[in-house]
């Protein structure tokens, strides 16, 4: 997700809600919330290479696998 605005808050709650992994651009007050506790699920550049670092990051943990 990418929005320059909001994060989409029930698409993430929804997304926890069944344990599926998520890579999100950090903004909005419920990414606000998440960003500590998940740090690896949200992104503060829209440089593509970013995006593929947390994309990795989020591959092998064991978090949502």
């Amino acid at each position: 997700m990418t929005s320059k605005s909001e994060s989409g808050p029930l698409v993430l709650i929804e997304y926890l809600a069944q344990s599926l992994p998520f890579i999100s651009f950090n903004t909005g007050s419920v990414s606000n919330v998440l960003a500590d506790e998940l740090p690896d699920s949200f992104v503060d550049s829209f440089e593509l290479s970013e995006w593929k670092k947390k994309l990795v990051l989020i591959s092998k943990s064991q978090k949502y696998f």
